[in-house]
């Protein structure tokens, strides 16, 4: 879990779709020019995931997943899901014990900083550890996006750096459907999510 909500820590299967998504409203009175509203304030990301699981090896690995299902369901309960990319690069490595990060060119702070979807970081360093983040501010500083995060890195980040950074989406379910299939002596798992706020 990353602060206090599920946090999927499997490889997604090829086949991935995703897109934004924005909602809006036509309002057309038959005369005159018509407006088209949308209440969102920024597009909606939205994405279609698959995961399998080898029941035959590890049969508690499935009752992890049953778990996980029966605590997201209803489709309105967020969790975190890691988009397992190098999303954005480090430009300078962080210091210990501190809470800012360098990354490369300005595209956070002008294409996903005020969106909430994007606002928590998956952190692997370069021995393996994860770290997850959440993003209290981003300022272009030199054609580079200084981001203060929350909480503060570890004591020894200098001698384990950053080797990749993913976003970490604050996701729901995209419908009530979780879709499974057997095939062998594997579990597999797709279902679609859109991102939220809170």
């Amino acid at each position: 879990t990353f602060e206090g909500l599920p946090v999927i820590d499997q490889r997604t299967l090829a086949g991935i779709t995703e897109g934004p998504l924005t909602s809006t409203e036509v309002f057309d009175n038959t005369f005159g020019a018509f407006r088209k509203l949308s209440t969102w304030p920024y597009p909606q990301f939205q994405r279609s995931v698959s995961y399998f699981c080898p029941i035959k090896k590890n049969m508690a690995e499935f009752d992890k997943w049953m778990l996980f299902f029966d605590t997201i369901a209803g489709s309105h309960k967020p969790f975190y899901l890691p988009s397992g990319l190098h999303d954005l690069k480090v430009l300078e490595q962080p210091i210990n014990l501190s809470n800012n990060l360098t990354l490369q060119g300005a595209g956070y702070s002008t294409l996903y900083g005020d969106n909430p979807t994007y606002q928590q970081l998956q952190l692997t360093l370069v021995d393996g550890t994860i770290l997850y983040r959440t993003v209290a501010g981003a300022s272009p500083v030199g054609g580079n996006d200084v981001l203060t995060v929350s909480p503060e890195f570890p004591a020894d980040i200098e001698a384990r750096p950053i080797a990749k950074i993913s976003f970490l989406y604050r996701v729901r379910l995209a419908g009530d459907t979780v879709n499974v299939k057997f095939k062998n002596n594997r579990a597999y798992f797709s279902f679609g999510v859109v991102g939220v706020a809170s």
